[in-house]
């Protein structure tokens, strides 16, 4: 259960939160945990009545009244989220756009631009928002002061990069009246909420790809991802999305979703464990990535000030994605698409 624990949040308990882009990995649990929570959320996605099982799902959950879903056909149109976010007290931008089949940025960092842009003026001309949080990405730590050109060699890392210099700029030159905060999650891991209408989607699905895979051929993203990194529960990036929002202390920040460092033959390790009569593919004899995150200090001080815990482990979170695959039997192939 997501219990706040501070007293004087900073959105009203009941009042309702946009979460965009609502069917993701992210946005989706943010949209559970804000409901734990005590508030209502309306979340928006490109088509009401294919994911009409999301105001199902959550009424069944929770009751009639906490949840509804409103159709942004277009993040790019401006004024496509004003009707959103008429009397909301909070934003939560999740959607971001994304095209994995181009080599042009230019296909995708305009659009991610204008999206963030259509948002930001929603919330501008929302007289009852009181937060934005938009969520970023590690692809983003090296700086949001950085150049694009300078960002790691992906269009997705580009995006990332360009679409938090958007956020702190249209926030400089605006001045609005509501707290701006940004959420950087690593690598996200843990269970999904509905594995059989949203698969294992997002980096949830690496796990299920190195799962499977019998030899490295299997595994179906460049391998040059195969190295040290950073892993954080999603439920936890849901938590700091929520920190981000109601929380009084935080303000024009960057809360750095880096729980613990890993490498993919932990999480073989974790495999062998959970499962010792399966074959799983050879370690691939990886040292830790020795860079001190010092930021994420921060963001385990904001987790524990407003929900009472500290980031999930490795292993639990690695157990509930596991789970929410095997048990379900969600079949491969839902990984590398990413709405975060």
């Amino acid at each position: 259960m997501s219990t706040l624990k501070i007293s004087n949040p900073r959105l009203p308990l009941g009042s309702t939160v946009l979460v965009t882009g609502v069917n993701g990995l992210i946005a989706s649990q943010l949209a559970d945990q804000l409901i734990q929570a005590e508030y209502r959320v309306r979340g928006s996605v490109r088509s009401v009545s294919k994911y009409a099982w999301l105001d199902s799902f959550f009424s069944d959950r929770y009751g009639p009244d906490k949840f509804s879903l409103v159709e942004v056909t277009d993040m790019r149109v401006p004024g496509c989220f004003d009707n959103a976010a008429k009397d909301v007290s909070g934003i939560a931008h999740t959607a971001t756009y994304m095209d994995f089949t181009t080599q042009n940025p230019n296909d995708v960092i305009p659009p991610v631009l204008q999206s963030i842009t259509t948002a930001l003026e929603a919330a501008k001309k929302s007289t009852s928002v009181k937060a934005f949080v938009l969520t970023s990405s590690s692809w983003a730590t090296k700086s949001a002061e950085s150049n694009v050109e300078e960002a790691p060699t992906t269009i997705y890392s580009a995006s990332k990069v360009a679409a938090e210099q958007a956020l702190w700029k249209w926030a400089k030159e605006n001045n609005p009246k509501f707290v701006v905060n940004a959420v950087l999650p690593s690598t996200t891991t843990g269970g999904i909420l509905n594995p059989e209408k949203q698969g294992i989607p997002s980096t949830a699905g690496f796990v299920q790809m190195f799962y499977n895979a019998q030899k490295t051929e299997d595994v179906q993203f460049p391998m040059s991802f195969v190295k040290p990194g950073w892993y954080i529960d999603v439920g936890d990036v849901a938590k700091l999305r929520i920190a981000g929002l109601v929380d009084p202390g935080v303000t024009n920040e960057r809360l750095y979703g880096f729980a613990g460092d890993f490498t993919w033959d932990d999480v073989l390790a974790i495999f062998r464990e959970l499962d010792p009569k399966r074959t799983f593919l050879k370690d691939f004899g990886m040292e830790r990535d020795k860079v001190d995150i010092r930021p994420r200090g921060r963001a385990e001080e904001v987790l524990k000030e407003c929900f009472g815990v500290g980031f999930t482990g490795l292993k639990e979170t690695i157990t509930a994605n596991i789970e929410s695959f095997t048990k379900h039997q969600v079949k491969s192939g839902a990984g590398w698409v990413s709405t975060t």
